[in-house]
């Protein structure tokens, strides 16, 4: 088992499941422009046009919706197998993401950028870590998991 505190890189220890570079790049980079978003929210073209959340979280779901018939289109186009498959949990998905989204733009301009990223990365890790345990049963791979887990309920609460 691996387990770098410094990076907090998780390796599966089980032989034939280890993580490669370009996996936790992907995962680094998709925490990076996650984390970013809000700030976006608090731009002074955005403050100074008083987008309401209703309208800026439609304007950043047409735009993931815009993307995603772009990408089926360059998988048609590409002749790749299977174009799109359907997935209820796409649909689950995307009814948590919403009024997540809704919730995070109306946050910023309140309580700002670093408070509400703080507070909804220490909630989806909190979340992700029991789902995790309870519907996927996962276990622990490494303490600094469960650390990690505590460190979100420590900063959560202070």
């Amino acid at each position: 088992m691996l387990c770098d505190l410094n990076l907090l890189v998780l390796v599966h220890p089980h032989p034939y499941i280890m993580v490669d570079w370009l996996t936790l790049t992907f995962a680094y980079a998709g925490g990076a422009c996650m984390g970013s978003y809000p700030i976006f929210v608090k731009t002074q073209p955005v403050l100074r046009a008083k987008v309401h959340p209703i309208i800026f979280q439609s304007y950043k779901s047409a735009w993931v919706g815009a993307t995603g018939i772009v990408l089926l289109t360059l998988r048609a186009l590409f002749q790749a197998s299977p174009i799109y498959t359907f997935s209820p949990w796409g649909v689950l998905s995307a009814v948590a993401w919403v009024p997540a989204g809704l919730a995070v733009i109306t946050a910023v301009p309140l309580i700002g950028v670093g408070t509400t990223v703080l507070i909804f990365d220490a909630c989806t890790t909190i979340f992700a870590f029991v789902a995790g345990l309870a519907f996927f049963n996962e276990s622990v791979k490494c303490a600094c998991g469960c650390a990690s887990v505590c460190a979100c309920c420590r900063d959560l609460i202070s």
